[in-house]
């Protein structure tokens, strides 16, 4: 009986939308009985071209539909010139990629982040270039990888917590000059992250004296930062800004020693262009340890030499409170004595 020996493409997932199907026969074939044999799903225009009399090629007239699975199929009523019908039915899936496999942003690639447009064809890099568009907009470079994977690097850094729109103003081609012409109509989203790139303390017990640390990811406005953070019990105290760094420091110096606090920070912060920095409250807890308290003359030993013919003071530190009440005594001593 015929039987279909090799089928092409070999892979199931198809690297063109305009791909030539083959199909190899064991024995010299009736072409017509073939064609009628033959069928595609979802269906498509497509000519057919007998290479000998066992090998038969099938060509899409108009580019196949990208992120779909056909059927080819071939019924075993397909007769060779023997007058023998197939051995069994044929049939094979292929599956086209999407256009676009994925779109990733990655805050921590370089100052303003990087994003990543990964396609499921190679693609015409000059007609993908300059119909690629974003919602909210965004200006930045692109870097080409391979023609399949698309770098954007932003000029500024994308808004966080904000759903971006990633979509085509024009049809894209291929490299083979595939003519993509729905591109256009789908949108592909991502979400930034949260400004919000660490703290400390985190959730752990600490010394009182630590200062409440935050890390964002750009520059915030010290004003609505005063005003989303919270701290309970409360503590009074100042923030310094180190770029993108807030420290918070109790005005006393340091917090209550054995004490639990609670921290948020409101959603009203934001950045230095008045842009959102969290999606929503961030609230964290910590424990304080003991708070150590320390008299000494400085570092080294605890005596203090003075210079006879120097100004009359000593250097003295207490450490675990900012201003500590202090009784002093001064004692003299004979020359035996010291």
């Amino acid at each position: 009986r015929p039987a279909i020996l090799r089928s092409e493409p070999s892979s199931s997932e198809l690297a063109d939308l305009m791909p030539t199907f083959a199909l190899v026969f064991n024995e010299p074939m009736d072409q017509a009985s073939v064609a009628a044999a033959l069928s595609l799903e979802p269906t498509f225009t497509y000519t057919l071209t007998w290479m000998t009399d066992e090998e038969l090629h099938i060509q899409p007239q108009a580019p196949l539909t990208p992120d779909t699975r056909y059927t080819l199929m071939v019924n075993y009523t397909a007769i060779g010139q023997n007058g023998l019908t197939l051995s069994q039915t044929h049939t094979r899936n292929f599956t086209t990629p999407p256009l676009v496999r994925t779109v990733m942003y990655w805050p921590n690639n370089g100052d303003t982040g990087e994003i990543t447009i990964r396609f499921g064809y190679e693609m015409n890099e000059t007609s993908t270039a300059a119909a690629l568009a974003f919602e909210p907009p965004l200006e930045g470079e692109l870097v080409w990888y391979g023609g399949t994977e698309l770098h954007f690097t932003p000029t500024i850094r994308p808004a966080a917590v904000t759903s971006y729109t990633l979509h085509f103003t024009a049809p894209l081609f291929t490299v083979q000059d595939t003519w993509l012409a729905d591109a256009a109509a789908t949108d592909y989203r991502f979400t930034t992250p949260s400004g919000l790139k660490n703290h400390t303390p985190a959730t752990e017990i600490v010394d009182p004296r630590r200062p409440i640390t935050l890390i964002f990811d750009r520059p915030v406005a010290m004003n609505s930062l005063a005003a989303a953070f919270t701290i309970s019990p409360d503590t009074p105290g100042t923030f310094v800004l180190d770029e993108h760094t807030a420290i918070f420091t109790p005005t006393i110096g340091a917090l209550q020693p054995y004490t639990l606090y609670t921290v948020t920070l409101a959603p009203t912060v934001r950045d230095q262009r008045g842009q959102p920095l969290i999606g929503e409250a961030y609230t964290w807890e910590f424990q304080t340890d003991f708070l150590p308290m320390t008299a000494h003359f400085g570092q080294g030993l605890d005596i203090q030499v003075i210079n006879s013919g120097g100004r009359r003071a000593i250097h003295f530190r207490f450490e675990g409170h900012p201003d500590p009440s202090l009784n002093l005594t001064l004692h003299s001593l004979t020359l035996a004595q010291f």
